[in-house]
């Protein structure tokens, strides 16, 4: 019975090291993008493991998703994602903001 169980912990182990190198391979992609300036083809990468991009850099997956929303004019719901990244100065999501801010002001509405 024991030996089960080690064998059991240790398959549970083995897939998460996998997961978790698999989801890194996909953050660095996705930051790879990112500084390519293509958000739409970030968040594709994102996608897949959100939770664990999350643990391990706080604010990239709302950050990812606002430059998307950038990308396609839908800058309220670009601010939306912003403001709270900006509130921590996460990367340029001040600077995010502040365009976004402008489109919307701008914008003939």
């Amino acid at each position: 019975m024991t030996r089960k169980v080690i064998a059991a912990v240790v398959v549970a182990l083995v897939i998460l090291v996998l997961l978790y190198f698999v989801s890194m391979q996909r953050y660095q992609i996705a930051v790879q993008w990112i500084e390519d300036g293509v958000f739409s083809k970030a968040t594709c990468y994102v996608d897949e493991f959100p939770f664990i991009i999350e643990l391990y850099d706080p604010g990239f997956v709302s950050y990812a998703y606002a430059g998307e929303a950038m990308e396609y004019g839908h800058y309220d719901e670009a601010i939306a994602l912003l403001k709270p990244l900006a509130e921590k100065n996460y990367r340029d999501s001040v600077q995010m903001l502040k365009d976004c801010m402008e489109k919307v002001a701008n914008s003939p509405n």
